[in-house]
């Protein structure tokens, strides 16, 4: 199983959270790559059901000890009415053929939204056909190229910028394509 998290740019402003919430958001990260599986097997049937939603995980329950939190799918409407304003964007912005919305409902009435790309198990395409003029293909040691991960792509976040991924290690804006063709990182998994 492969997948990606979509997250949105930090500001100028906030760019600098507490540590306590870098930590947090690494165990969000973490805790959603081990339950994929089963919130895209609920939010297919749930956008088929009734179109738009998000999956909302209550994890300050857990009923039966070690045996998961309780969730359930909300539509759009549902969303639209009970939801923060992120939470309403993503759940309008996603795209249901590969990304769901999940919703962790924590403790304090905190919430942390999440858009998350699926993608498939087996190899994933690359998208860049041709190099630009003047730019070669050269074979490079390690061509099979691995995630950066969550850790990384903060203090990548942080710094501005990030690399491409390229297996010449490009380094791009965020949002940006390196002269070999490849997109950031950021653009590769879907967090911008």
């Amino acid at each position: 199983m492969s997948f990606s998290l979509t997250t949105f740019p930090m500001t100028l402003e906030n760019r600098n959270i507490p540590a306590w919430a870098q930590r947090e958001r690494q165990a969000d990260l973490g805790w959603l790559a081990d339950n994929l599986d089963a919130f895209w097997t609920a939010a297919t049937a749930g956008f088929e059901n009734a179109g738009r939603g998000a999956i909302v995980v209550d994890t300050t329950l857990e009923p039966i000890p070690g045996k998961g939190n309780p969730y359930m799918y909300f539509s759009q409407e549902q969303v639209e009415e009970h939801g923060n304003e992120d939470t309403r964007r993503m759940v309008a912005e996603y795209d249901p053929t590969h990304e769901l919305v999940v919703v962790l409902l924590k403790s304090a009435d905190r919430t942390s939204t999440y858009r998350v790309r699926y993608l498939p198990p087996g190899p994933q395409e690359d998208t860049a056909d041709e190099l630009p003029p003047g730019h070669t293909s050269e074979p490079v040691a390690d061509a099979k190229l691995r995630p950066p991960g969550v850790e990384t792509l903060m203090e990548w976040e942080a710094e501005g910028g990030c690399e491409a991924a390229c297996p010449h290690h490009c380094w791009v804006e965020p949002d940006g394509t390196c002269p070999h063709g490849h997109p950031s990182w950021f653009l590769k998994l879907g967090l911008i």
